[in-house]
């Protein structure tokens, strides 16, 4: 695991450093800062290539390249569209942008007006590019499609499609619904949220009533960082988390996109900013996790952000006085002093389902955990696990188990068969032993020969044995249980 832990940091520092590099044409400032934020987050604090952080750097990658492509089209958005296939394999929700892209540019080619629109006008909007990022997208699709159908028959796969849209833990809900809490988990981030998204909305109206008269637009600038920073510093002195300090500029570049109408600035909040924003709504559909989910995914808009906030200083502020420079530069420097240096000490001492990393004090010489630090409690019922694991592993009679727990590197220390669905059974859950029935309705040679049940699940110990007709065995130690079929013990 460690192993991986390291390959999340190389790849998601090769990441960081592409980013940096393609848009650095922008400002160089400002992808400097994008790419430090970028490389420092991982979600949930969690350093691992899995579908949140894949999603999120497949996205980032797609969007970073589609705007600055300067060169070589053809492969350039190919490789655009394999990437958005990948983050859409990780968010399925996430395919309603390509029908966006091909609307846009149906739009384009035939609405006569629809040339005059400049973004529409865009290489990004021409049916040639268009095709180029189609064909890069369904190479990936065509391989999944492959992938699926080496492993099942189309009989066995839409047997399958329906236990999984009618998943009890995951029911289906309107747009409406989903829309509603979306809403309602940004409004509801912070102490001071629903303030700050009242007092940006009269800010923004304020701007567009009094367009036309002489108030700078500096002004509105400078009054929505300010906003900004207060709406940042409640997330690290309240209910602090690495997912939520992502979050707090991505509505600023929003309100920093209607101020400044340059094209460089409108192209990246279009292309760049919107796509990436709806990523935050599509994950928010798929999960129960509202702001956590909503914030984590904020991690592509937030790059894409920074550059949009550093183009609009420097164009709102350029013919002002010295004062209103130093004020805005005052400002801008203290909002990613901030947002930098409490990503950093969130990401230090963050640790998933842990209190701190100074609590992390023992290191680990065994398994599959080995070189990771652990507390001493941890520690212990790591080294419990393995000698429990080692009943089974020792057993000739067992080819496959189910591992019960909420501990899923527990199949990765042992050599049988992993007889579930996923890793990850959430075995709290009243729907978990419906899914399992349905999973070896649809799989029956998955049937395990023994199952691991942890302590914590133990009240599942009888449904276990009566419907794999298994005997159990119960580890005075640390209460958890193992369920074989009757042997005598030795």
């Amino acid at each position: 695991m460690l192993t991986f832990r390291y390959l999340y940091t190389f790849v998601n520092a090769a990441a960081s450093l592409y980013t940096f590099y393609r848009l650095k044409c922008f400002t160089t400032a400002g992808a400097a800062i994008s790419s430090i934020l970028f490389f420092l987050y991982a979600p949930f604090g969690i350093m691992a290539l899995s579908y949140n952080s894949l999603g999120i750097i497949c996205l980032t990658l797609c969007l970073v390249t589609l705007l600055t492509a300067r060169s070589c089209l053809k492969m350039q958005y190919a490789v655009c569209g394999v990437l958005y296939a990948f983050s859409v394999l990780c968010c399925p929700y996430l395919i309603i942008l390509y029908f966006v892209y091909a609307a846009s540019v149906l739009l384009r080619r035939y609405v006569r007006q629809a040339e005059k629109i400049a973004l529409l006008n865009d290489n990004a909007a021409t049916t040639k590019i268009f095709l180029y990022f189609s064909s890069g997208a369904a190479v990936i699709a065509a391989l999944f499609v492959i992938f699926v159908f080496t492993k099942m028959t189309f009989g066995q796969f839409t047997k399958t499609l329906g236990p999984i849209l009618d998943d009890p833990e995951h029911k289906s809900y309107t747009v409406f619904h989903h829309i509603k809490t979306y809403i309602l988990a940004i409004f509801g981030s912070n102490k001071i949220s629903g303030l700050y998204f009242i007092a940006l909305i009269i800010l923004v109206g304020a701007f567009i009533f009094y367009k036309g008269r002489k108030v700078p637009k500096s002004l509105y600038f400078l009054i929505s960082c300010a906003l900004t920073a207060i709406y940042l510093i409640f997330f690290l002195t309240g209910e602090t988390y690495i997912n939520f300090i992502i979050f707090p500029l991505c509505p600023l570049a929003a309100v920093c996109a209607l101020l400044d109408s340059s094209l460089p600035v409108r192209r990246l909040f279009f292309y760049g900013w919107l796509p990436a924003a709806f990523y935050t709504f599509c994950l928010n559909m798929t999960s129960n996790q509202l702001f956590y989910a909503v914030s984590s995914a904020s991690a592509s808009a937030l790059v894409i952000s920074v550059i949009i906030i550093v183009l609009a200083a420097k164009n709102l502020v350029c013919e002002e006085k010295k004062e209103i420079k130093y004020a805005a530069a005052g400002v801008l420097c203290a909002l990613f002093i901030i947002q930098t240096a409490g990503l950093a000490c969130l990401r230090y001492s963050s640790v998933f389902w842990e209190s701190s990393m100074s609590a992390q004090t023992q290191k680990l010489e065994v398994g599959t955990e080995k070189g990771i630090y652990v507390t001493p409690e941890k520690e212990q019922m790591y080294l419990e696990h393995l000698r429990e694991i080692e009943e089974i592993e020792n057993n000739p009679k067992v080819s496959k188990v189910l591992f019960i727990s909420e501990n899923t590197w527990l199949y990765l220390n042992c050599s049988k068969k992993s007889a579930a669905y996923s890793a990850w059974l959430e075995p709290e859950q009243e729907a978990m032993p419906e899914r399992l029935l349905k999973y070896y309705e649809l799989n029956p040679e998955k049937y395990p020969d023994a199952v691991f049940i942890e302590r914590k699940y133990t009240p599942l110990t009888q449904w276990v044995c009566e419907t794999f007709n298994l005997s159990p065995t119960q580890f005075p130690a640390t209460g958890d249980v193992i369920c074989r079929k009757n042997e005598v013990r030795q």
